[in-house]
């Protein structure tokens, strides 16, 4: 996470997770990027080769076709992405709806 804090399209979709209870799709889209540069960060050589790519489905395709990698090796697909960031949306919200809505006063 460190390696990419001064990212500020990449951060703002982590910090925008529980803000409502729809993703949205500049939201999904920051999430999809970070899910291809956390991919491509695994090995030093694929930085500047996967450099451009900008979605999942596009390093998957990459990653198969010219690596031939397989299984966990490659990203999500779109619809595991989806699923994911939408229950990283709802955990979020619960935390941050905890903290705000079941604050019990302690009287003096």
């Amino acid at each position: 996470l460190l390696m990419f804090s001064d990212n500020q399209e990449l951060m703002s979709g982590l910090t925008t997770l529980g803000a409502n209870e729809e993703v949205t799709d500049a939201t999904y889209k920051s999430l999809s990027l970070y899910t291809v540069k956390l991919y491509i960060s695994k090995r030093v050589e694929d930085i500047k080769r996967y450099s451009d790519v900008k979605d999942v489905a596009s390093l998957r395709w990459e990653l198969y076709s010219k690596r031939q990698d397989e299984g966990e090796l490659l990203p999500p697909t779109h619809s595991a992405l989806n699923f994911h960031v939408k229950r990283a949306n709802h955990v979020s919200l619960l935390w941050k709806r905890s903290v705000h809505d079941f604050i019990v006063s302690v009287p003096d």
